[in-house]
């Protein structure tokens, strides 16, 4: 207790050396702090827009779907329907499932006539909202998808006898027979149908559309025969996520399954669990519990590969930032404790003179850089925990490459880095100010009592 008193009045009589020395740790521990706490943001919303807004924590899909390079959606269909999804859901740490059908259209604006190739994703609306509940914020304009609302057209008997007959097709597939129900099949009454679609941001500035458009898209069923599809233009949705494709569709799962012919088929299964901790035991629970060799069942962060490899090369570029960080405020510290001793030399003298040993003024010199570098990381953690505060009152937006890849970065930190910081700074300073104590203890009282 004496040498932690002594120390202590030791650092208030210096109290410019002191002022210095804990100016360079709060500093380097705010740096520090707010680069980690950044990054840990930017990675939470990456990770949270990747699985929050269209691919799920976990996809079940057909071996070889991510490495497709024919370009045939039709090789890579796995079934899902209501069995399916409830044997998935009944996993215990599941909480939803759904399914999405992609495939490839020429998408054409009535109004303007422009034309362009895109990627259609067909989704249920119910199920997408349970998986991928961010996925709708990304609306710009108009309305979200409503698979209720989605309704074929229903033409009348001679129609369908001349349409049978031409292309070899049983009533099964000309006929919404859930539409149809309540409708004659012998009347002359025609239901024009009602089809919805939404775009992405390049793809309607591409086209040049509007809500409400009038559009239509091209494709190739799975028998190689060619199918149209009259949409509504009801929303335009972006999707948030940096390297993403930027030519999206977005139209009702049972109808692009339908006018593929795929009834039942999809090319994903995305999953949604309640705590992301037990990831890894939940999709073995679901590798076997499905037991299919042909499937493959990956986190987010293996379907997404790329995302994952940013996210460790930030995790180093940001650890050698951080050392690099820590060793300058080191040198500092050093350089401030070299030139403390040197100004201390008659009453480092007179201590030895009084009967100190050199352990006990390795000892002082260390306690008084401890309470420095105490005051120093507390001080640093305090504004970084203010800055981080005012920041989180609105986050931070980012643009990465087109405009509609948008991202609210909110910094984050734990206790647990708090004391991991903490005791860095400690480490720190007792590393750079063992030498100049070393150095103290090793003066000869005659040589210290005689100097200036």
């Amino acid at each position: 207790m004496a040498f932690f008193r002594m120390a202590l009045c030791n650092v208030g009589r210096n109290s410019r050396r002191s002022l210095i020395t804990i100016s360079t740790m709060l500093f380097g521990i705010f740096i520090v702090f707010s680069i980690r706490a950044f990054l840990n943001g930017f990675q939470t919303e990456l990770k949270n827009l990747s699985t929050e807004k269209l691919y799920g924590d976990i996809q079940i899909h057909k071996q070889g779907y991510q490495d497709n390079v024919s370009g045939n959606p039709f090789d890579y269909l796995i079934d899902f329907n209501g069995q399916i999804q409830q044997e998935i859901v009944e996993i215990p740490g599941v909480n939803s499932a759904t399914g999405n059908l992609i495939t490839f259209a020429l998408i054409n604006n009535q109004r303007t006539q422009k034309s362009a190739m895109a990627a259609v994703a067909g989704i249920d609306s119910v199920g997408e909202e349970a998986v991928c509940p961010r996925f709708a914020n990304g609306l710009i304009q108009g309305n979200f998808l409503d698979s209720q609302k989605e309704r074929w057209a229903i033409i009348d008997r001679e129609d369908i006898t001349l349409l049978e007959e031409a292309a070899g097709l049983g009533e099964e597939d000309l006929w919404d027979i859930e539409s149809a129900e309540s409708i004659d099949k012998n009347s002359k009454t025609i239901d024009q149908g009602f089809h919805q679609i939404m775009l992405s941001p390049s793809l309607m500035r591409g086209l040049g559309a509007k809500i409400g458009d009038e559009i239509i898209l091209l494709t190739t069923d799975k028998y190689d025969m060619q199918q149209a599809l009259v949409c509504i233009l009801i929303g335009e949705i972006g999707s948030n996520l940096p390297m993403m494709a930027n030519k999206l569709a977005w139209i009702d799962l049972a109808t692009v399954q339908r006018l593929l012919r795929c009834q039942g088929e999809v090319s994903s299964i995305k999953v949604r669990i309640n705590n992301t901790v037990f990831i890894n035991s939940i999709q073995y629970s679901l590798i076997t519990t499905i037991n299919n060799p042909l499937l493959t069942i990956e986190r987010w962060d293996q379907v997404l590969g790329a995302y994952a490899t940013i996210m460790q090369f930030q995790d180093i570029v940001s650890s050698v930032i951080i050392s690099l960080v820590l060793i300058l405020a080191a040198f500092a510290i050093t350089n401030t404790s070299m030139m403390t001793v040197m100004e201390r030399y008659r009453e480092i003298g007179t201590l030895m003179s009084l009967g100190y040993k050199r352990r006990h003024i390795i000892r002082i010199f260390l306690t008084e850089s401890l309470i420095i570098g105490c005051i120093g990381a507390l001080g640093g953690i305090a504004l970084s925990v203010i800055t981080i505060f005012l920041i989180n009152l609105k986050g931070i937006t980012i643009v990465l490459g087109e405009a509609d890849a948008v991202m609210v970065i909110f910094p984050a930190y734990s206790g647990f880095f708090i004391i991991f910081i903490v005791a860095i700074a400690f480490i720190v300073t007792l590393l750079a100010s063992f030498y100049p104590a070393l150095r103290a203890s090793r003066l000869k009282p005659v040589e210290a009592l005689a100097s200036v």
